[in-house]
């Protein structure tokens, strides 16, 4: 539990200096966002055995790595997509003896659906401008403040198991502890984000929004969490990666922000939680 503990201090650390960082180098967060799709898409290779590969695993880091950069905005976000497309199609056709069709719709739909959606925290950043920082914050606060609330809140009140043959420890109480502590968190991050800007500007939080989409968010956070440990038991595999000390690989660290990212990013669309004035 310390080196968990000890691990989420220092990533959450981390978050905050990038995202002070990025308003003096913004392309460092596109940069941080392809090298964690590449991570996460390679740790997918490793655990379907298909890491080498790579005629079919080349195009996947380049396009995961590409999207990011060039690819935030629509137009070009779709003519990538269908190069992409083109190229693993091309690899199966040529190379059909050495690759079987599920290993490809699955390199091919994990590549596409893990890269899109961390593109959306870009997106978030930049449809925010002064205060896309905010709305990065939030996108990863639900997903992680969930997960840490959840932890602890299992551990000491957990009983009613939630989904035992995909997760064995996490339990009801657990999810709901998740909930809680996500929305009392963020609230407070949000008040004091609101009391001390750092843009002069005067920002108003509308909390009403704000706990909406901490309480769904939460919600789709245990969705995007039990789904990838649907796919490690379908691999047989405890973790995706040990990179990260008490808390697996990237993509085991990543896996709710996977989900919980792309929703922030259509309920900010519908309406904005901070307003600057």
């Amino acid at each position: 539990m310390t080196i968990k503990i000890l691990s989420g201090v220092i990533g959450a650390f981390f978050i905050i200096t990038l995202l002070l960082f990025d308003r003096n180098f913004p392309y460092f967060l596109n940069i941080l966002v392809g090298l964690v799709g590449c991570l996460s898409v390679h740790e997918i290779f490793v655990a379907i055995k298909l890491e080498k590969n790579y005629f079919l695993i080349l195009p996947s880091y380049f396009f995961t790595s590409l999207l990011p950069i060039v690819g935030v905005h629509e137009t070009k976000w779709q003519f990538i997509c269908y190069v992409y497309t083109l190229v693993v199609v091309g690899i199966m056709l040529l190379r059909n003896k050495g690759l079987k069709l599920k290993d490809v719709v699955m390199v091919y739909s994990m590549t596409v659906f893990i890269s899109f959606a961390l593109t959306t925290l870009i997106r978030l950043r930049d449809m925010g401008g002064k205060i896309g920082s905010f709305y990065v914050l939030l996108a990863l606060g639900i997903a992680w403040i969930s997960d840490t609330g959840a932890y602890f809140g299992g551990s000491f009140l957990g009983k009613q198991k939630l989904c035992p043959e995909i997760s064995p420890k996490k339990t009801v109480e657990g999810v709901v502890s998740g909930v809680l502590f996500c929305i009392i968190i963020m609230f407070l991050i949000s008040f004091l984000f609101e009391k001390i800007n750092f843009d002069r500007s005067v920002i108003s939080v509308n909390y009403v929004f704000l706990i909406m989409i901490c309480l769904i968010g939460s919600f789709i956070a245990v969705i995007g969490d039990l789904f990838f440990s649907w796919v490690k038991r379908g691999c047989k595999i405890k973790d995706f990666g040990d990179v990260m000390p008490g808390h697996g690989g990237v993509l085991d660290r990543f896996d709710s922000v996977i989900f919980v990212a792309p929703f922030v990013y259509f309920m900010i669309k519908i309406s904005a939680v901070l307003i600057t004035k």
